[in-house]
């Protein structure tokens, strides 16, 4: 590992993939054969009963986050959901390791609309050679443990320091809190932290209180008019000049 200079570099999810990735609710599709092989549940539940498992959970698990996007209570948790499904399927308490096998058979149909470009991870490696400690905030409906196995998928093992989903935290962006915690997390002054975002409304403009350097990247030629102390690029790579 490099040796820290007590920067770091906060992304927002979609900054680093191709296409956007971040989304409240579980829009997946799921079926048989199962995607993961559920070793340990499957001693226990038929592929089928695992199936309608995950299925009741994503049904439950998108009309909770519906409420809560409309200020009627805080945004759901995965593992809770899970282990509420299958302990009428078991009757018994399910074991960790078993609600695992079910979010990671839920996670890797999310996983399925993610992508980084080789470019982006270029970017990274650069960032973390040169001692930044790097994190990610995300609107994602699964545990952060799982958006790290993507990201080890990805080739990018070790590279991030702290990790942030709304799954949970229990809140959505554009909520302070997720910043406020990941930066927290990592042990830094704000004043030493540069954020960035690809929605303006939901990454930059919402962070009034937080005194990090913000940066807004567009693809767009053409925005809005952005506050002074508001950076704007056009391609990941012009952060080299601002960190």
């Amino acid at each position: 590992m490099s040796v820290r200079n007590n920067k770091a570099v906060l992304f927002s999810l979609d900054v680093l993939t191709k296409h956007k990735a971040e989304r409240e609710s579980l829009d997946v599709r799921l079926e048989l054969p199962l995607s993961t092989n559920c070793m340990i549940l499957s001693r226990s539940l038929k592929q089928e009963e695992i199936l309608a498992v995950a299925e009741r959970v994503v049904l439950i698990y998108n009309a909770l986050v519906e409420q809560a996007l409309n200020g009627d209570s805080r945004p759901p948790n995965l593992n809770t959901l899970v282990e509420k499904a299958l302990k009428p399927m078991l009757k018994r308490e399910p074991h960790f390791e078993e609600t695992q096998e079910v979010i990671g058979l839920i996670a890797t149909e999310v996983h399925k609309r993610m992508s980084i470009s080789d470019d982006y991870k270029h970017i990274i490696d650069l960032l973390y050679s040169t001692g930044h400690m790097l994190g990610i905030v995300a609107n994602l409906p699964i545990p952060a443990s799982f958006l790290m196995d993507f990201l080890i998928k990805s080739g990018l093992r070790g590279y991030f320091e702290t990790i942030i989903t709304s799954n949970d935290m229990g809140v959505f962006k554009p909520s302070q809190d997720m910043f406020k915690y990941a930066i927290h997390s990592m042990g830094i002054s704000e004043k030493d932290v540069v954020i960035i975002g690809s929605n303006y409304d939901r990454d930059i403009q919402p962070l009034h209180d937080i005194i990090a350097t913000k940066v807004f990247l567009t693809k767009r030629s053409k925005t809005k008019s952005l506050p002074t102390h508001i950076r704007k690029i056009h391609a990941l790579a012009e952060l080299k000049s601002i960190v």
